[in-house]
C-alpha cells in the first residue's frame, strides 16, 4: 500500500482557512480520512455524512475506550449511570452536556491507556480493524488527536483533515494532553465549518470528489 503524497499551501493552513489544493503523486487503494479539530467542531457530523452519503466505514481510536467506559459504567453527577446517559442521548451529546463523560474517556484513553500500555495501544487496535476490511473500502477515523495517530494514518495512505470551527469547551477539557496535542497537528486539508451543516456536507462532498478524481488520474 503506497503512501499518499500531499502538497498543500501551509500559509493557508495558518492563515485564512480556505480549501487547500491536493496534489497526488502516489495513492493507496483505500480512501482513508482522519478527522481532527477541537471538541464541538463537527468531527462526528462529518464522519456521519461520509458514512451515510459516501459509504465510508466509520471507526474511531476511542471505540475501545468507550467500550471500557460502558463496562465500568460510572455514575455521572446529575445524570445517572453512563450507560443510561449514552443510551438516551448518544456519545456526542453526552460529552457536550456532561463534561465528566469526556473527562472519563480522556482518563481511560490517555492516562490509563497510552501512558500504561504505550502510545500505539489504540492505534494498533484501530488499524487491526481497518486492515480486516476490504482493501477498497473507504474509511473515516473520526478522532485523530495525537501525532502518532496522524503519522500512522499517513503511513497507510491517509489524509488528516482538520474541521475548523470556533468552539468553547471547559478549560479542564482543553488543557488535557489529547486536546493540546490535537491543536498542534498540521493537517493535510482544512475544512471550515462556520456556516450550516449543509455547507459542511458540500465541502466534504467536494473533498471526496477531488480525492476520487486524483485517484483516477494516478
Amino acid at each position: 500500500m503506497t503512501v499518499l503524497q500531499v502538497i498543500c499551501d501551509q500559509d493557508q493552513v495558518r492563515g485564512p482557512l480556505n480549501d487547500l489544493a491536493i496534489l497526488t503523486e502516489s495513492i493507496s487503494v483505500r480512501i482513508l480520512f482522519g478527522l481532527t479539530g477541537p471538541p464541538g467542531c463537527g468531527k462526528d457530523a462529518a464522519a456521519d455524512h461520509l458514512a451515510e452519503a459516501h459509504g465510508f466505514a466509520r471507526v474511531a481510536f476511542a471505540d475501545p475506550i468507550r467500550q471500557a467506559a460502558l463496562i465500568l459504567d460510572p455514575y455521572i453527577p446529575g445524570a445517572g449511570r453512563l450507560s443510561d446517559v449514552v443510551h438516551q442521548y448518544g456519545w456526542t451529546t453526552a460529552k457536550t452536556r456532561w463534561p465528566e463523560v469526556r473527562r472519563i474517556l480522556q482518563l481511560l484513553g490517555t492516562e490509563l491507556g497510552r501512558q500504561l500500555h504505550g502510545q500505539d495501544v489504540w492505534v494498533n487496535r484501530t488499524f487491526d480493524r481497518i486492515d480486516a476490511l476490504p482493501s477498497d473500502q473507504p474509511v473515516v477515523v473520526s478522532d485523530c488527536r495525537f501525532r502518532n495517530e496522524a503519522s500512522t494514518l499517513r503511513e497507510h495512505g491517509g489524509l488528516v483533515v482538520r474541521i475548523n470551527r470556533s468552539t468553547t469547551a471547559p478549560d479542564a477539557v482543553m488543557d488535557h494532553a489529547s486536546e493540546r496535542e490535537s491543536a498542534g497537528l498540521l493537517p493535510d486539508y482544512v475544512l471550515p465549518n462556520h456556516s450550516s451543516l449543509d455547507e459542511l456536507h458540500r465541502r466534504l462532498d467536494r473533498l471526496v470528489t477531488r480525492f476520487q478524481n486524483r485517484r483516477r488520474h494516478c
